[in-house]
């Protein structure tokens, strides 16, 4: 639970009330107190607001992606059913065409045996042929032992004669036809035997093929298989892309809810913390009248300190660019050079060696002045103190958190009153702020702010901050 500015106020009750300075302080510090917790709540909100940004704007690229991936599932889906159709296609043309390789081999097969079976037809053709051949032949001899018998014989045997003429020229032609036909069945032999080799060299090739094809079937329809399988699998993903979609719609109107409310608290956050501001500043400006216009009071005495010390500090630079131990470019040069390996980061400038020297002797004895005083140094025109108290110089360790404490020089301040002391060119400002000390932890303290002028030029300003009553 945050406590309340006003719960953790506490006025001494010592407080010189006969001082309209020390009225007003208890205010100041309550007003100061509430700024610097409106400053964490701006900036939690303004975080706040800057996660619900980065949210809303990854809330939109997600919705993107997921139309984009919709879109891209649909098209999937498409293209799958189309390859599903395509291969349900090619698996009947391969099946036809396994078909087809089938009956050729059968076929094939088929002719082989014909035309083994026309090879052994033909060698009995042949033998056949052969035996009429050897027939005829032994019938010409017997018609031409005929003949001869028939001429001796005379006139009877004449017409023993004619029959064996009759028989020779039947001879002669059986024999002729005998040639004809061996001459046919030696081409049919050729044609058979090419027929028969080509097939004995066609059969393993159209074995093949019907393995081949019956192979590409079973790969298409596995194939098949798969897209059906990848299409029912991608419309389960599609109805869960579907369900995210939903969801993604319903959500995005709290996602805009979130973002207009963040916004909205952001923008009165800072309204509010500027406000604050604008208060602590008047409240600012109405201490620093009190104290011109009272005399003789504490704040008095510690504005006389922080003049003298201001003036101390803008005499050794006024006499170091007088003297050659530096020069005004050099005492100017704004330029923050960060220090490598340093947490908070600390940063050198060409005249911070220069401070070093001249700086210590001029402050450290300030604090022993009055036992109130806990922060005296100064501070150039952008908030960077370059030498501190000497007890504030320490050298950087491994705790951070030691280090914001009690390693202070070399740093740049980045807070309200920390600009707001450097750049100051009225006589003084107060302003009041919570600081955190060495042993004493956070307490509420006042800041005096001189401007350190190095002949008639605005450098900085002096700061000195004691504890406030």
């Amino acid at each position: 639970m945050v406590q309340s500015a006003a719960a953790r106020l506490t006025i001494a009750p010592e407080a010189d009330k006969t001082s309209l300075g020390s009225d007003i302080t208890p205010l100041g510090f309550f007003v100061a107190d509430l700024s610097n917790l409106m400053e964490s709540i701006d900036e939690d909100a303004q975080t706040s607001r800057a996660l619900v940004d980065d949210m809303r704007g990854i809330a939109q690229q997600v919705s993107q992606a997921i139309h984009e991936l919709a879109h891209g599932f649909d098209a999937l889906r498409n293209d799958t059913a189309a390859a599903g159709t395509i291969a349900t296609d090619r698996l009947a043309k391969i099946s036809e065409n396994v078909q087809r390789f089938e009956a050729y081999a059968h076929w094939g097969t088929d002719v082989a045996t014909r035309a083994a079976n026309l090879q052994h037809t033909l060698r009995t053709i042949t033998g056949a042929n052969a035996e009429i051949t050897n027939i005829a032949r032994q019938v010409n001899i017997l018609a031409i032992n005929a003949a001869i018998e028939a001429a001796r014989a005379g006139q009877a045997g004449q017409g023993f004669a004619t029959v064996a003429e009759s028989i020779n020229v039947l001879s002669h032609k059986t024999t002729g036809a005998a040639a004809g036909i061996a001459g046919s069945v030696d081409k049919l032999r050729g044609w058979a035997d090419a027929l028969k080799d080509d097939m004995d060299r066609l059969l393993p090739e159209f074995d093949q093929g019907v393995i081949s094809a019956t192979e590409a079937r079973d790969a298409v329809a596995t194939i098949g298989t798969a897209m059906v399988t990848a299409q029912s699998r991608l419309d389960q993903m599609g109805e869960t892309l579907t369900k995210i979609n939903e969801t993604e719609r319903r959500a995005q109107p709290i996602i805009e809810g979130l973002h207009v409310a963040a916004t909205d608290t952001a923008r009165e956050t800072r309204v509010t913390r500027n406000h604050l501001e604008e208060i602590t500043a008047i409240c600012d400006d109405l201490l620093v009248r009190i104290v011109s216009q009272e005399k003789g009071g504490h704040d008095q005495a510690m504005l006389a300190i922080a003049q003298e010390t201001a003036a101390k500090v803008s005499a050794a630079f006024e006499t170091g660019i007088e003297t050659g131990r530096i020069d005004r470019d050099t005492l100017f040069d704004f330029r923050y050079r960060p220090v490598p390996g340093t947490n908070p980061q600390l940063y050198e400038t060409p005249f911070t060696s220069f401070t070093d020297r001249v700086v210590p002797g001029i402050i450290d004895p300030v604090v022993e002045r009055d036992t109130s005083i806990v922060v005296c140094a100064p501070s150039d025109r952008n908030g960077y103190i370059p030498t501190h108290l000497t007890k504030f110089a320490q050298p950087q360790g491994d705790d951070p958190d030691w280090n914001r404490v009690h390693s202070r020089s070399r740093r740049r301040f980045e807070d309200r009153a920390s600009k707001r002391a450097g750049a100051n060119r009225e006589p003084f400002i107060v302003q009041i702020y919570r600081l955190e000390l060495q042993r004493e932890g956070v307490v509420m303290i006042k800041d005096f702010s001189i401007p350190i002028m190095v002949h008639g030029e605005h450098w900085g300003g002096l700061r000195l901050a004691y504890r406030g009553t």
